[in-house]
């Protein structure tokens, strides 16, 4: 393609004071735009291409990113003959199912799927198949409205399975250990950007054109929510902001790559360490200990008294041994009760947690009201922002029935999965585009990340050094943190249940579904306080 060197009669003609503030970035924008690969026509003027990279445009083309057609197919394709057409809905349909289902038995049944993950194995092989001809590459009209039926539905869905209810009571230290393993990403990704943000931008602005320029920021922002909490967050912010297709599959082969390589090393760090409550219990036992021999030592009269009078301590402990007797036979009595009552209760609460079709029906009933609120009163950008923002409040507060949230958390849980492994199968409908992507922007964002996770790291290594004897520094715990933030729950219970951390299972969980709470809205403001320093 060749590039637009000015604005065109049109624009020689407007003068210094109507080009207001922003002067530089619309003119960067124009300048760097490069133009279709097709000639053009005659009928195409500077005042065409002006109106194409201008702000009023680029807002007008990114309202349909996310409630209209998230990844416009594309008008042109790399290979000329594709087995299933652009028009053919349900065979596209068939075979992005399918990817989905097919990621899944490979992730449980392969080397490679285990290495590489659902999201990454889903995408490549529909990228495959867009590349060799059996999708249309550039993608489709039916991939298009898949993805966007399964981003909106994922994001309360996956809300909706999660247990926000008595977080704090119930993960203890692991929350602020959390929150700091949240700050040091969100400090990490301020550094990486300020280093190679320059450069990323430039490499997925030449790659996507004018109209994306902003994709490096987008797409920063992006990873940084996804190392809150998880894909969701990623697909959030990125849809939410109106990031390019390519740049957002681009930027999800880079993180999973480098999460390939942290999930081993914090496996590595953390093989052989105890589990943290029962490391505490030993450490009170001997303090404890040693704190009485100290008394002994110091007060000799403690030792006489205690010696001298055998009779009343074998009354006492006479009269201990038959109140311990008396509370154990009641103990025996009540837990029998309550251990029957709590079966009778989980045959009720399993009946009532099966997946069922009313449980599916109202499930999907709520996700989708919650989708439309967003939308209707976040508009276009806030849509997503908003529905994680209600989803949150309604499972999370006083007035909705526990019982009732209990209930709807293993169909929200399952189509929740569901909707995800759909959605990344659909990203790489857009077949050849997207390697390009990728080459483009590899080095500059394997940079931005090996930045990300070095500070990270080193941030949570220094505070662990500097309190070792806080609860929330303790390594154990900064480890899951660490983990629930750059993998997401299920990676923080999978290291929790490989180490032998039975006490960190379930809050490694809670905090893990904090991250994908607050993930959004951290990667949004991230996107909105260096979008206001660059400008």
């Amino acid at each position: 393609g060749r590039v637009v060197e000015g604005f065109g009669n049109s624009a020689t003609t407007t003068s210094s004071n109507a080009l207001g503030v922003g002067q530089r970035q619309r003119q960067h924008s124009a300048i760097r735009f490069i133009a279709p690969r097709a000639p053009a026509t005659t009928a195409t003027t500077a005042n065409d291409l002006f109106g194409r990279t201008s702000p009023r445009h680029r807002r007008h083309s990114d309202s349909h990113h996310l409630m209209g057609t998230l990844v416009p197919p594309s008008t042109t394709s790399t290979v000329p003959f594709s087995l299933i057409s652009k028009g053919d809905t349900w065979g596209n349909l068939m075979v992005l199912v399918g990817n989905a289902a097919l990621a899944l038995w490979m992730v449980r049944h392969t080397t490679v799927g285990k290495l590489v993950g659902p999201p990454i194995t889903a995408m490549g092989l529909t990228f495959v198949m867009a590349t060799a001809g059996l999708l249309p590459s550039g993608g489709s009209l039916a991939a298009s409205q898949l993805q966007q039926v399964c981003l909106c539905w994922a994001t309360p869905l996956v809300l909706l399975g999660a247990d926000f209810r008595g977080a704090r009571q119930r993960c203890g230290p692991l929350v602020w250990s959390f929150l700091l393993a949240a700050g040091a990403t969100l400090a990490s990704s301020a550094v990486g950007w300020w280093l190679v943000g320059d450069w990323l931008t430039a490499a997925l602005s030449v790659s996507h054109g004018a109209l994306y320029a902003e994709d490096g920021l987008k797409i920063a922002a992006g990873i940084m929510a996804r190392n809150v909490g998880g894909g969701l967050n990623y697909m959030a912010v990125c849809s939410s902001l109106g990031a390019s297709p390519m740049a957002i599959a681009a930027g999800l082969c880079a993180d999973n790559i480098f999460g390939l390589m942290y999930f081993p090393t914090t496996s590595a760090i953390a093989a052989g360490r105890p589990d943290p409550e029962e490391e505490e219990e030993e450490s009170t036992t001997i303090a404890q200990s040693t704190t009485l021999v100290v008394d002994k030592e110091q007060d000799g009269a403690t030792v006489a008294v205690s010696t001298s009078t055998p009779s009343v301590l074998q009354t006492t402990a006479v009269t201990s041994t038959n109140v311990t007797s008396a509370i154990t036979d009641t103990a025996v009595e009540t837990k029998v009760a309550q251990e029957t009552e709590m079966a009778n209760n989980n045959n009720d609460d399993d009946k009532k947690d099966s997946i069922s079709i009313e449980s599916v029906t109202n499930v999907l009933c709520t996700a989708t009201t919650l989708v439309w609120l967003g939308k209707v009163f976040g508009g276009t950008r806030g849509a997503l922002p908003l529905c994680t923002l209600l989803t949150v409040l309604l499972v999370n507060n006083k007035f909705t029935p526990s019982r009732w949230v209990r209930s709807i958390q293993p169909t929200s849980q399952v189509l929740g999965t569901v909707a995800l492994y759909l959605f990344f199968s659909t990203l790489g409908s857009q077949g050849v585009a997207v390697a390009e992507s990728v080459r483009a922007s590899m080095i500059p964002l394997g940079i931005f990340l090996t930045i990300l996770y070095a500070v990270h790291g080193t941030w949570l290594w220094l505070l662990h050094k500097l309190f070792p004897h806080q609860p929330c520094m303790n390594p154990q715990r900064l480890l899951m943190a660490s983990s629930a933030a750059i993998g997401g729950p299920a990676t923080a219970v999978a290291l929790a249940q490989a180490q032998k951390w039975p006490s960190l299972e379930v809050p490694g969980l809670m905090v893990g579904n904090l991250g994908d709470a607050v993930g959004t809205f951290l990667g949004i403001a991230f996107f909105a306080v260096f979008s206001t320093g660059a400008g």
